[in-house]
């Protein structure tokens, strides 16, 4: 059995200049990668402030000992820029540090972690491929953010997407690294629920139906958002949160 895992470190800081932080450090395969952050929501009254951060990813598009391979920088999310990568381009940045500031002064920001699979090649034994089982994705989500969560009404949600085989012959080739058309053969989004800091779990079979149906690609996504719309407190909160997903 091969198992993927990612996990995340989350850090969230209110200060008195009323910027919040989010740092992600992350544990990455060739096949599982957090390779996108997108904005989906800012404060609805009060514009003032930015939503910035910064990166460090792999570009798979380089050779590994290119030095180019590795790329560090910074950016702003905004309406008209929604994310760093578009959804072709996510594909080919295999991100390893994350960092967002919110300098909003009202709390209501959202946004999202994109983790972006590669399903398996085939792997043939005379007429059967080795590959063909039962794929499941455990995602699980948990934090220590106890006075943010609450004060910022925060809110979490999981959804999953996938493009599955049809047929042996639709097997992802080795140098097919992103998904042509968009992922519709299999897709489950969990409902709102509270961030309250206790461990949840969504746990998802892909291909139930049958093993046949391997999964080529896959984007698992946690969505937040602040469902406050107050100002951003003085206080000072440091906090950790942990995001992990498995493939089974």
């Amino acid at each position: 059995m091969m198992k993927y895992t990612l996990l995340f470190a989350l850090l969230f800081i209110t200060s008195i200049s009323q910027a919040s932080q989010v740092g992600f450090n992350s544990t990455n395969s060739d096949d599982l990668y957090v390779c996108n952050v997108s904005l989906t929501a800012t404060p609805t009254e009060n514009s003032i402030g930015k939503i910035m951060g910064s990166l460090t990813y792999e570009d798979l598009t380089k050779n590994a000992t290119s030095p180019w391979r590795v790329v560090s920088g910074g950016f702003s999310l905004s309406e008209s820029s929604l994310s760093p990568f578009d959804d072709q381009a996510q594909w080919s940045a295999k991100i390893t540090d994350l960092k967002l500031a919110f300098t909003t002064e009202q709390m209501g920001v959202g946004y999202k972690v994109h983790v972006c699979y590669l399903g398996p090649v085939a792997n043939k034994k005379g007429k059967n491929d080795l590959t063909e089982k039962e794929y499941s994705v455990i995602a699980s989500v948990y934090h220590s953010m106890t006075n943010y969560a609450k004060m910022a009404n925060l809110y979490y949600r999981i959804t999953t997407a996938c493009d599955l085989r049809n047929r042996q012959s639709d097997a992802r080739k080795a140098n097919e690294t992103s998904p042509s058309s968009e992922l519709t053969d299999y897709y489950y989004v969990t409902n709102w629920a509270p961030f309250d800091g206790t461990l949840k779990e969504t746990s998802l079979v892909l291909n139930s139906r049958s093993p046949q149906q391997v999964p080529r690609f896959c984007e698992i996504t946690y969505e937040f958002k602040e469902a406050s719309t107050d100002l951003r407190p003085n206080e000072l909160y440091m906090t950790e949160v942990n995001l992990s997903v498995d493939v089974l």
